[in-house]
């Protein structure tokens, strides 16, 4: 509760000071004066501070004079190991550089518990314990240790602040009541937006234990850049503008602190690495395009801080003193090489809240227990050193190392790291280096033992127009570092000759002849004639050599095979007989070439004609009694004979053989027919009808009416057509009986107009010769003689009888 009430009354008075406005900025009435000062002053050192509205320290930090374990800001610093913005005679430096190294000896578990002894404030009189139970203990709880690694960025070459003016105001008396003007102090106010001027990035990477013993990394970094700061008037326009941009910070758990945090700055932004792994980057590509450079200069940023790099130890939130060594710190700074700073300070101005004796050699400063007074500024001399086998001069605290291999260092020198901190004159080198070779678009890098030579060739280079570039072999020597070869080179021109033969490439010196001639016969049955070309190399060359293309043509066809030459592009037409005999009673017409009617074909690469003929004939002789047929047919084709050639007097042909002939082969054939002639026979029997010529026509007996006929002549032969009447024999024979069964001699019959009387016996035995049918008539008595007399003779015996 407490403390938010000591931060509202400062947010109410800052709020004051900005609405009032002067020519030379933004500052406060001299009534609302006490205990707030414009902190445009130069410090001791001649720092610029170019932020408006702060709270005076001593209104923060008072201590009541004799109050036991209270801390006294030592000149608001910080024990540490600082680039200093000034020469040791006070005057102001700037400088830019890529690379940063802050190395951390911390003791083992580090604590704000046992490190620190923690003051306590006096506020408007009173000391924090006496504001309520809690309030002290709310501070301390969120106190702590820090290690930190700060870097100033600024982005392209231009100046911080432009358009400064000189002015002077009054230093009133911050105690309430006292209106009285105790100094007067000179500050820079600036006169213009200054567009020009560049932006500055104030960053830190920090590691911190709290006093509840919890540890974390952190980073965060804000922006500067003088238009915003004229803009808003001075005062912390991050309060009003809430850009993601301006300002950012994150932290991650990290029980450890780390023992080295480097920074390095490329084209788009800083890259930070703690313990050798990448921790975060600073993308500057959103602020400027310029290049980022590490930065010293002399100005106090209130809310970036001292635009500087520096390796510290500091407290926060209470003051406090070392209550046990808090460790070594280094700090290196360069591009290729790092050094100590040439002008190195071992405090930071800005925060001041660590009373702490601070041992500085100039290269590192050592924090334990005791008091610091005083900053104290050195500058690092140039000294005699054997580099690498050569006498040369180097900065005092030069950082040693070797890129490969290992380093060696004899004399006034420091093991640190992987390396060594030169403190005077030494002999420097290292077991092994690496050397460049710069090639026409490219450097190779070569790693060699000390003292070694090789004999390297390096690789050719083709460049795109062309033109090759023959690397020499040349000899290298591995004695310095970084030692750059360059390459070579002899001029080669490319020459490309395209032919149908293919794409023949090489490469020749300038002035080289290149010709062409030749005549070639390809396995695929084209040939090359190549018109003969010459052309001296003057450059790169594509040559299209000019050429006659020619292609086999090969035919083959039934009168053999025949291969000839012909002209890419050209038509071609074989000849051939249409129609073809060959002679052996086939024709062959409808020529084709490979399936299709004859026509010429446009040679457009080697080509097989099969010549063929669409249609087949062969000769055929039919010959038949009574005509013949000859020609050329179609296979397939059919003569089927007719069944019958009827002559029209009784005789006619029949039964062809072959009946059909069927085409498939030329063919002579002679058909054979049977003769038939008409043949009529009449007689007792009647038939009549077609009859092989030659055959026998049997003439059979047969019986109608109880007549018998018998053919007198018992064939006819056939020999021509004929009518024939046939005679048979007509034969009958009975036995006639009357109704008693008693032979009846009393019949007769009547065959064919003659009458056969019966025997004795009653038998009758006719025959006679006839042409037809005869008419059979039989008759008698119906008793026969012989009956009759028995009967008269019974009758007799009975009429005797009965006479008697």
């Amino acid at each position: 509760m407490y403390r938010a009430l000591l931060l509202g009354t400062l947010l109410a008075l800052l709020v004051v000071a900005k609405l009032f406005h002067t020519p030379y900025g933004w500052y406060m009435p001299e009534i609302y004066a006490r205990g707030i000062t414009i902190q445009l002053t130069p410090n001791i050192q001649k720092v610029i501070d170019v932020y408006a509205v702060t709270y005076n320290d001593y209104f923060v930090h008072y201590c009541e004079p004799g109050y036991v374990g209270c801390v006294e800001p030592q000149y608001s610093m910080t024990p540490g190991v600082v680039a200093s913005a000034w020469a040791p005679g006070g005057k102001p430096v700037e400088y830019v550089y890529k690379r940063a190294m802050a190395l951390f000896e911390t003791p083992q578990n580090v604590s704000p518990r046992t490190h620190i002894k923690w003051n306590e404030w006096i506020f408007w009189g009173a000391r924090l314990r006496e504001f309520g139970p809690g309030v002290y203990e709310s501070y301390l709880k969120d106190s702590r240790v820090i290690y930190s690694f700060d870097v100033a960025v600024k982005l392209g070459r231009g100046p911080v602040l432009t358009c400064l003016q000189e002015i002077t105001y009054p230093v009133v008396d911050p105690w309430p009541l006292r209106e009285r003007v105790i100094d007067w102090r000179k500050l820079f106010n600036t006169t213009c937006p200054g567009h020009d001027a560049a932006k500055v990035i104030g960053a830190s990477v920090y590691w911190f234990r709290n006093y509840t013993d919890f540890g974390k990394l952190c980073v965060s970094w804000a922006v500067f850049w003088q238009p915003w700061w004229y803009r808003w008037g001075g005062y912390w326009f991050l309060n009003d503008i809430k850009n993601p941009l301006l300002k950012y910070s994150k932290c991650i758990p990290r029980d450890t602190p780390p023992k080295n945090i480097t920074a390095i700055a490329g084209k788009d932004g800083v890259y930070f690495y703690v313990d050798g792994e990448f921790f975060y980057k600073l993308d500057t590509t959103p602020l400027s395009n310029e290049e980022p450079w590490l930065y010293t200069g002399p100005y106090l940023i209130s809310y970036v801080g001292s635009t500087t790099t520096a390796a510290y130890v500091a407290i926060q939130d209470l003051d406090g003193r070392a209550a046990a060594p808090l460790g070594r710190l280094w700090l290196l700074i360069g591009n290729d090489t790092l050094a100590v700073p040439k002008y190195v300070i071992n405090m930071l101005w800005g925060l001041g809240r660590l009373e702490a004796g601070v041992d500085f050699d100039g290269f590192s400063v050592y924090v334990r227990p005791g008091v610091s007074t005083e900053p104290t500024v050195l500058e690092h001399k140039d000294v005699e050193v054997v580099l690498h086998g050569e006498r040369t001069k180097a900065q005092n605290g030069t950082y040693f190392t070797c890129e490969v291999g290992e380093p060696v260092a004899v004399g006034n020198v420091v093991r640190l790291g992987r390396g060594y901190l030169v403190r005077g004159p030494a002999e420097l080198y290292c077991t092994h280096y690496s050397v460049y070779v710069a090639g026409y678009n490219s450097t190779e890098r070569l790693v060699g033992e000390r003292g070694a030579r090789l004999l390297y060739t390096p690789r050719d280079v083709l460049l795109p127009n062309g033109t090759l570039l023959k690397a020499e072999p040349f000899a290298v020597v591995f004695n310095i570092p970084g030692r750059v070869y360059t390459v070579n080179y002899t001029k080669l021109y490319r020459v490309v000759v395209e032919t149908p033969l293919g794409r023949n490439e090489t490469f020749l010196p300038p002035g080289t002849p290149v010709r062409i001639s030749g005549d070639y016969v390809l396995p695929n049955g084209t040939r090359i004639a190549l018109r003969p070309y010459s052309i001296p190399v003057e450059r790169p060359l594509r040559v299209k050599a000019n050429y006659t293309v020619y292609y086999l043509v090969r035919v083959v066809s039934p009168h053999g095979v025949v291969e000839r030459w012909a002209e890419r592009g050209s038509l071609y037409l074989p000849s051939a007989p249409d129609p073809w005999e060959p002679g052996n009673g086939t024709r062959l017409a409808g020529l084709l070439i490979n399936g299709t009617p004859a026509a010429a074909v446009a040679v457009d690469k080697p080509l097989t004609l099969v010549l063929s003929y669409a249609e087949r004939y062969y000769w055929i002789s039919v010959k038949t009694p009574v005509n013949k047929t000859e020609g050329w047919f179609k296979p397939g084709t059919t003569f089927v004979m007719p069944p019958v050639v009827d002559f029209g007097n009784g005789t006619r042909l029949v039964d062809p053989d072959p009946p059909a002939v069927a085409v498939e082969g030329p063919l002579s054939v002679s058909v054979t027919y049977r003769r038939q002639h008409w043949v009529e026979i009449r007689g007792v029997e009647e038939w009549r009808g077609w009859a092989y010529e030659g055959s026998v026509i049997r003439l059979n007996g047969t019986a109608a009416g109880g007549v018998r006929y018998t053919p007198l002549v018992p064939q006819v032969e056939v020999r021509g057509p004929a009518s024939v009447t046939a005679r048979y024999q007509a034969s009958y024979y009975g036995e006639f009986k009357d109704a008693l069964g008693i032979p009846n001699p009393t019949a007769e019959v009547e065959l064919c107009g003659r009458v056969y009387r019966a025997d004795a016996a009653g038998r009758i035995y006719a025959s006679v010769e006839t042409e037809g049918l005869c008419q059979l008539e039989a008759r008698q008595w119906p008793l026969s003689p012989y009956t009759l007399g028995a009967l008269s003779a019974v009758l007799a015996a009975a009429a005797l009888r009965r006479r008697r």
